[in-house]
C-alpha cells in the first residue's frame, strides 16, 4: 500500500503529509470533524508522478528454488534438490542438501554461490531460512567469505549462530567487507558440532545477501511503494528493487483538531491531533495567519432562506419554505499583543474568505467573512496591554481555489510549481508579490 506519514506542526496549525508511492497522485482527501474536502495544494502540484530509481538489492543470483533449480549453487559431498514445498510466510520454494559421503571439515554438508561481487567497506548481511530434518538434531550454519582478485580469501568469516530445529527459522549474519575484497563466497551447511550421516539432509531457502532487510527476489509481488525485477536470467541473477525517487510532501493548513483522516485512492492514514489554539487565517494563502490566545465570545445565528407572502383575501400567508442559512453572528478574540492583533486585521483586509479553527469545540470551526472589526484592550498595562478584538462575521462556502502562498513558501516551491522564468510576469506583478506568492487577479 501507499505509505502516508502525518507530522503535525502545531507551530505553523498544520500537518504535513509525506506520501510514499510508485503511483500517481491526483488528489488527498480529508475528512475530519468539518466534513470532507480535498487538501489544498498550490497549482500544478497535482497529479503527481514520481519516478523510479533503484533501491536495494539482493546479490544472491539462486536465492530460492525456481525454475533453474540447483544453478549456481555448487553442493561439496551433497546431493542438492530443488523441492516444490513452500516456506511459510515467504511463499518461498527451498533447497534440500542431502549427505552423500562423510569427510572432516568445518562444513562437512555444504551449498556454496561465489564470485558475488562486493565494496571495500560495506556492511553485508547474509540471511536465509534453514531447516534440519534428518534423524540427527544437527547444526545449520551460514558463513561469508571474502576474496580478492586472485581468488584467495581474504579477512576473517562470519558464521551465524548455530540452529538447531525442525522447523525453518532465519538465519542471519552481518560482515563489513575487508580491503582487498571484490567477491564473496557464500556457504550454507552443516557444522561439525554433530555426527551427520550419510542420506541425512537439511533445507534452506529465501537467501538474501545485500541490507539487512526483509527478503525479497525478482517474484516478489509488485505493491504501490516499490517493485523487484531479475537483472538477468530468473533465478539464476540478481534482484533489483526500484523505489520513488521522493516523497510528495503535502502541507494541510485546514485540517480539524481531533481525528483526522487521509485518502489517496492509493492508501489511507488517520492520526489524531490537537493545534492547541485558535487560528484565524486565509485559507488559500496560509502565509496571513494569526494564532489566538482564546476565543472569549462567540455567537451564532440564522435566518430562513424562505418567503412569507402576505395574500389579499387570506387569513393564512402563503409560504415558501426553504432552509436556514449559513451562521452569522459575533467573536471576541484575545489577540495578545498589538502586533498579533495586527496580523488578525491584516488577514480580515485581504478580502478573501477567512477560516477560523479552535481546538475546543468539534464543529465549530467555519470558513467566513469579516463584516466589521474592532480592535480594543482587554487588559491595560502599558507595553504589556493585552489586546482582543471583535469580529463581526457571515459564514461562507469554503474557497475552491489552489494555494496562491503558504507559510512555507520556498524558491524550491517556486521553481516546482513554474516551469521557467517566463512564466512569472505573467503570474506576479512584482517580486515583492513573487516573494509572498500573491498572484495577479
Amino acid at each position: 500500500m501507499t505509505s502516508i506519514t502525518v507530522t503535525a506542526d502545531p507551530d505553523n496549525g498544520a500537518l504535513s503529509l509525506s506520501i510514499h508511492t510508485l503511483q500517481s497522485v491526483t488528489s488527498v482527501t480529508r475528512t475530519d470533524s468539518n466534513g470532507v474536502a480535498e487538501v489544498r495544494t498550490l497549482p500544478g502540484v497535482l497529479p503527481w508522478t514520481p519516478n523510479a530509481v533503484k533501491g536495494r538489492k539482493n546479490k544472491v543470483p539462486n536465492p530460492s528454488s525456481g525454475t533453474n533449480g540447483t544453478a549456481t549453487w555448487t553442493p561439496s559431498e551433497v546431493s542438492l534438490v530443488a523441492t516444490a514445498n513452500v516456506i511459510t510466510g515467504k511463499l518461498q520454494k527451498y533447497f534440500r542438501a542431502t549427505l552423500t559421503a562423510v569427510t572432516a571439515g568445518a562444513f562437512k554438508q555444504r551449498a556454496d554461490v561465489s564470485l558475488i561481487p562486493v565494496t571495500v567497506g560495506v556492511d553485508y548481511t547474509l540471511q536465509f531460512m534453514a531447516r534440519t530434518t534428518s534423524s540427527a538434531t544437527g547444526d545449520v550454519a551460514g558463513a561469508i567469505y571474502f576474496m580478492d582478485d586472485t581468488g584467495a580469501q581474504v579477512g576473517t568469516s562470519f558464521v551465524t549462530p548455530l540452529l538447531r530445529s525442525s522447523s525453518f527459522a532465519q538465519l542471519k549474519v552481518t560482515a563489513t567487507a575487508p580491503a582487498g575484497a571484490v567477491t564473496a563466497t557464500l556457504r550454507i551447511g552443516t557444522r561439525d558440532t554433530t555426527s551427520w550421516e550419510i542420506g541425512e539432509f537439511f533445507d534452506f531457502g529465501a537467501v538474501m545477501f545485500g541490507d539487512d532487510t526483509t527478503y525479497f527476489d525478482g517474484d516478489t509481488g509488485l505493491n504501490s511503494e516499490r517493485y523487484y525485477v531479475w537483472t538477468g536470467t530468473p533465478y539464476a541473477s540478481e534482484t533489483q528493487e526500484y523505489v520513488p525517487d521522493a516523497d510528495l510532501v503535502l502541507i494541510d493548513y485546514e485540517a480539524a483538531s481531533g481525528v483526522v483522516s487521509y485518502v489517496t485512492g492509493l492508501g489511507s492514514k488517520t492520526t489524531s491531533w490537537d493545534i492547541e489554539s485558535p487560528w484565524i487565517f486565509v485559507p488559500v494563502m496560509p502565509n496571513y495567519s494569526a494564532r489566538l490566545t482564546s476565543v472569549l465570545d462567540y455567537s451564532a445565528g440564522g435566518d430562513s432562506l424562505g418567503t412569507i407572502h402576505e395574500m389579499l383575501g387570506r387569513t393564512d400567508p402563503v409560504a415558501v419554505l426553504r432552509g436556514m442559512g449559513t451562521r452569522s453572528g459575533t467573536l471576541q478574540l484575545w489577540a495578545g499583543t498589538y502586533d498579533d492583533a495586527a496580523a488578525v486585521v491584516d488577514a480580515c483586509a485581504r478580502g478573501e474568505v477567512l477560516m477560523l479553527r479552535q481546538p475546543e469545540h468539534q464543529g465549530m470551526d467555519m470558513y467566513f467573512t469579516a463584516l466589521n472589526y474592532n480592535v480594543r484592550p482587554l487588559a491595560v498595562g502599558g507595553a504589556a496591554t493585552v489586546w482582543g478584538i471583535d469580529l463581526a462575521y457571515r459564514e461562507l462556502a469554503r474557497p475552491a481555489d489552489p494555494l496562491a502562498g503558504a507559510l512555507g513558501w520556498t524558491f524550491a516551491a517556486l521553481a516546482a510549481a513554474y516551469p521557467n522564468f517566463r512564466t512569472l510576469p505573467q503570474k506576479y506583478s512584482n517580486f515583492q508579490d513573487m516573494k509572498l506568492n500573491e498572484v495577479k487577479p
